[in-house]
């Protein structure tokens, strides 16, 4: 990027919250790969003391995405797999990782 795009990017205001806590990792990363000879991988693990197989939480499956229609469908889903979980079957983890990846690539996640 040229100067002025810089300039342009330096003046966004970004709440506080969600949105600065991911600008001031950002930054942190960036520091971090450009001042030494760290990828992205090796930067987060020194930054931010965490393990090879670390993994960002995961949100329970029937927890809502602001999506009507996801939703609704994650509700039913999470509801299906909470009944075979219970009955004790040997599917059930087959289908929550199943419905894990349908959240995941789901609207708004």
């Amino acid at each position: 990027m040229d100067d002025s795009a810089l300039s342009k990017l330096d003046t966004i205001d970004l709440p506080a919250g969600r949105a600065a806590y991911s600008t001031d990792t950002l930054n942190k990363l960036t520091e971090r790969m450009l001042t030494t000879d760290d990828d992205l991988h090796a930067a987060r693990k020194v930054l931010f003391n965490v393990d090879d197989n670390w993994r960002p939480p995961q949100p329970a499956i029937g927890a809502p995405l602001g999506n009507a229609s996801v939703d609704r469908v994650l509700k039913i889903v999470d509801r299906f797999l909470m009944a075979a979980q219970n009955d004790g079957s040997s599917r059930c983890r087959a289908n929550r990782t199943c419905a894990q990846w349908v959240r995941f690539n789901s609207f708004g996640s």
